[in-house]
């Protein structure tokens, strides 16, 4: 009774998402933090990336801020934690 049929299912699911995206040509903002990373996607990359507000950035967004930096730009972020009202979503 392993995780595999649960694994193959949420896959599949994905999948279904992504074709359905494609064909209605509509994404929600949701879809615009995972599906760079599920389609293998790079952001365009700039030598200096600003984020306000960053402790509320799900391990998602930080990927897309890490990937626009590409290793070799500069990453700002300003946050405050003692204002971070997202924790529950995982930032």
């Amino acid at each position: 009774c392993g995780f595999e049929p649960m694994a193959e299912a949420v896959s599949l699911l994905m999948d279904e998402g992504v074709a359905m995206a494609r064909k209605s040509g509509v994404i929600s903002f949701s879809d615009q933090v995972w599906l760079p990373s599920y389609l293998k996607l790079q952001p365009p990359t700039y030598s200096l990336v600003c984020v306000d507000e960053a402790q509320d950035l799900s391990a998602a967004q930080m990927a897309l801020v890490k990937g626009a930096a590409n290793g070799t730009g500069k990453v700002i972020a300003v946050g405050d934690p003692r204002q971070a009202i997202y924790g529950f979503a995982g930032a």
